[in-house]
């Protein structure tokens, strides 16, 4: 009798068991699933490690973005959620908490390219939808 694998549950036939080629096809199916759905958890979240005073996010086909900014140096940091909607152009730019002093702003050019600055030189790691 045929086990499956833990993770996508794909049969795994005994030795003693003839070929089939249904088995193999529902196999391969249950496979190009796993890899599409883990394809669109990469393109989801991207991230973006900075120095300097700003970074540029282009925004892809014009799309929305949202994320998480993490900025600072050391044991001093800040968290900060920014998101973009490309409908209205409209950024945000919010800080939720942390121990780093520098402010951040958000602007939007006209072609969609989304920026973001920081007061002054810091590590900017970004993390967002794409």
């Amino acid at each position: 009798m045929a086990s499956y694998t833990p993770n996508i549950n794909l049969k795994k036939p005994t030795t003693s068991e003839m070929y089939n080629v249904l088995d193999w096809n529902d196999n391969s199916d249950k496979i190009d699933t796993a890899i599409g759905n883990l394809n669109r958890i990469i393109d989801f979240f991207a991230t973006q490690i900075n120095y300097g005073s700003s970074v540029a996010i282009t925004t892809k086909g014009g799309g929305n973005r949202a994320g998480i900014v993490v900025v600072g140096e050391g044991s001093s940091v800040s968290l900060w959620a920014f998101s973009y909607r490309a409908v209205s152009q409209a950024a945000t730019i919010v800080k939720i908490g942390g121990t780093d002093n520098r402010t951040l702003s958000i602007s939007v050019t006209s072609a969609g390219v989304v920026t973001i600055t920081a007061s002054s030189e810091c590590h900017m790691d970004i993390m967002m939808s794409i």
